[in-house]
């Protein structure tokens, strides 16, 4: 039996790593606003957006980790080759311009926000939009992490009569804990109890807009 090969080990999970980190890169563009998500306790495959963006931080550190690891294993041909195409480089002088042009397009291109790539970015708004009906929407960033009094107050909604629907519908609850402890512990996103608390009185989403401008993801 052939004992432990380290450079297989490092080669596949490398492999294993970038596919990890292009799956978690196209569920991160695409899933719902960070304010959005948080309220309606949205998941995707059965991952919250906080785990997903979890994922995609380690697995990217590991990446950074199995690269340079393979780099170490390869270090002698590596260094030839590249020795080699630096100096190969320089009898490919219009290709290395163009690269270099491509690349300084693509960056500058991002950075002023023009099209192709504001159309690209928009289309990320957009579907990032897509996950949350407008009833839906969150008062305003982070309210799952407000209890239900600071949260009436900053909302203008009478508190007296939250409490009197929060008891009317039998939920437990608790003052001093935030909307998303007392909503955990009723087994409902922090949407659901504070709906049945308000009564529907607020239109999610008021108390704030989104201010994503031409193309641009608001990471709230």
């Amino acid at each position: 039996m052939n004992g432990f090969n380290t450079r297989v080990f490092v080669s596949l999970s490398l492999a294993l790593s970038t596919v990890s980190l292009i799956m978690s890169s196209v569920i991160l563009y695409i899933a719902p606003f960070g304010r959005d998500a948080f309220w309606v306790n949205w998941s995707f495959l059965s991952m919250t957006k906080e785990q997903w963006t979890a994922c995609h931080i380690i697995t990217g550190f590991a990446f950074l980790v199995f690269i340079l690891c393979h780099m170490g294993f390869n270090i002698k041909p590596l260094a030839a080759y590249l020795s080699g195409r630096a100096q190969a480089a320089f009898n490919y002088k219009t290709e290395l311009f163009v690269s270099l042009a491509l690349f300084i397009f693509l960056s500058a291109g991002s950075v002023l926000d023009v099209p192709p790539f504001a159309q690209a970015l928009s289309f990320g708004t957009r579907m990032q939009e897509s996950w949350v009906k407008d009833g839906q929407r969150a008062p305003m960033p982070h309210a799952e992490l407000l209890t239900l009094g600071a949260l009436a107050e900053k909302l203008g909604l009478d508190y007296t009569a939250m409490l009197a629907r929060v008891a009317e519908a039998g939920l437990e609850f608790d003052p001093e804990k935030t909307i998303k402890e007392n909503a955990a512990a009723n087994t409902l996103s922090p949407a659901g109890f504070f709906t049945k608390a308000s009564g529907g009185a607020v239109n999610p989403g008021q108390g704030g807009g989104r201010g994503a401008g031409k193309g641009r993801r608001n990471r709230e």
